[in-house]
Formats: C-alpha cells, structure tokens, sequence
C-alpha cells in the first residue's frame, strides 16, 4: 500500500496485546506503556518544531539573501557541523562499551566537537574549490547551484538518519526475540537481557531486505506527496529527524522513527505555509 507505518507500534502494541491474553491487565506496566505512547505524540512534533527553525534560518541566511552562492558558503560548513556533531555524539556517549570505548559527558562532547569542526573544515575547502558557486551569477542561477550543494549534504544527512533509524527500529524489532531466548536459554528473564550480536545482525538484513523490495513505495510517498522536498527542506528535514530520534534512542524511548521523519516533513512544508501541505495524505499517514 505504501502507507509509512510505525513498526514501533506494531510492535509495542502486539506485546501489550499478548501480554493481556496471557497475563492479564494487571501485569502490563501501565507507566511505562504510558511514557511510550506520550513519545510518540512528542516525537512527530519536536522533530517538525526543529525542521521548520532549521529551514526557516536556511531560508533566511542563505536562499533569501542578495547572493545566495556566497551565504552558503558559510551557512552549509555550520549544517555539516551539526550533522557530524551530533551523530558523533550519539555514538560515543556511553555508547561504544563493547569496545571499552565508553566516554563521558566533557569527553564526548569535546570529541564530537573536534569531528565536527574538521568536517565543516573540509566541506568549507570543496564548497570553495566549486567556481560554479559564486556570487557573479543571477539569483536563480546561484540558487540552483546552492540546491546542487544541499543534494550533496542531503546524502549524508539521510544516511545519518539510516543510522538513527537501526538504532531504533532494529531495536524495536529484536527486543522480543531476545527476551524469548534468554527464556528458553534460562528457563526464566532476567532483569537485563542481553542481545545477542547475531540477532542485530539479522534485524539489519531484515531492515535492508525490506528496504530493496518494499521500501520504494514508501519513499515516493514521504518524498514526494506530503509536500515540495528540495535538497535544501531534505536537509532541514532529515537533520532535525535524526536529531530527535538519536535523542529519543539514547533515553531508551522506542519512537516511530517513521511518524518523526514524516513530522520533520511537515515542519519544512509548514514553513512555507500551511498550503504547503497535503493535508489528506498526512491525515492518512497520523
């Protein structure tokens, strides 16, 4: 069908389901049950809070600007800054202990710093090294230069939302699996379960598998029919989407990567105004 589903609440919502069959309703903790569901109403609208910020200062310092060409040679080293920062700083915060690499708050911070000055660093030598991008052209010659240089960023900040996504997703999907094995493993569940690497494995192929055959109808959907994407509102939109989900992911929460993506979306569109939007494909989607 093409419809951009939440697996996170297939999944949630199929525990709880069987939970209830098996258990009862007492059983089910509610509190938790309750923080999850909150999250998923607060993801969509921080991730399309942060778009619409994010695009609206792209637009405002670089697309609408006397030359666009030379604003972005200084407005897309700072995106690249955020994209790298932030990505790198989700990793390495308490995040690396199977390889003893497990930092903390000033170490990770300082690190993630560094990672993202060098990256702007290098983005700001090739953005200039591009004699194409230069303020001697029209406006709208310079504008789609500056788009050519937001499809190159959209890449990496669409594969940093990739990540974001298997750090949530391939979570949600192997949790129950490794919950039954350690049952069967130990005839009861422990307190802390722990995954085993091959079954993160076979979620990531899962996740890949699923992409090369369905996965097309849902990207022509979210990119093409809620609203106008260019490579400038990508950026915007897959930033503050990964944003939120690396956030919400590092704090245990199991958001519909999905309903955030398509909330960033609708941050961008909303930015342009409200007939940016087409209403009844969102209303499908939430």
């Amino acid at each position: 069908l093409g419809m951009p589903v939440s697996t996170t609440h297939s999944i949630v919502g199929a525990i709880v389901g069987f939970g209830i069959l098996e258990a009862g309703l007492a059983h089910i903790h509610w509190a938790k049950i309750v923080q999850i569901v909150a999250s998923w109403f607060i993801s969509p609208l921080a991730g399309g809070i942060m778009a619409f910020i994010i695009f609206k200062l792209i637009s405002r310092y670089i697309l609408a600007v006397e030359k666009p060409a030379v604003a972005a040679r200084k407005g897309v080293p700072v995106c690249v800054f955020f994209t790298f920062a932030i990505l790198i700083l989700a990793i390495i915060y308490k995040g690396l202990k199977n390889i003893h690499l497990d930092l903390e708050g000033a170490e990770a911070m300082a690190l993630s710093i560094v990672v993202g000055l060098v990256a702007a660093g290098i983005s700001t030598l090739l953005i200039r090294k591009n004699r194409n991008c230069n303020g001697a052209l029209s406006v709208e010659q310079q504008l789609v230069q500056v788009e050519r240089i937001f499809a190159a960023l959209v890449i990496i900040t669409s594969c940093t939302v990739a990540f974001a996504h298997g750090a949530n997703d391939v979570a949600n999907a192997i949790g129950p699996l490794a919950a039954v094995a350690e049952i069967v493993k130990h005839n009861s569940l422990p307190g802390q379960v722990s995954v085993d690497m091959r079954f993160l494995v076979l979620g990531g192929v899962g996740i890949a598998v699923g992409l090369a055959t369905f996965g097309y109808r849902v990207m022509r959907l979210v990119g093409t029919k809620v609203t106008e994407i260019t490579p400038s509102r990508g950026v915007a939109a897959s930033l503050s989407g990964m944003a939120t989900v690396l956030a919400c992911s590092k704090m245990g929460l199991p958001i519909s990567t999905t309903h955030t993506l398509v909330g960033a979306i609708i941050g961008v569109g909303l930015a342009r105004g409200i007939t940016a939007i087409d209403r009844k494909i969102v209303g499908s989607i939430f």
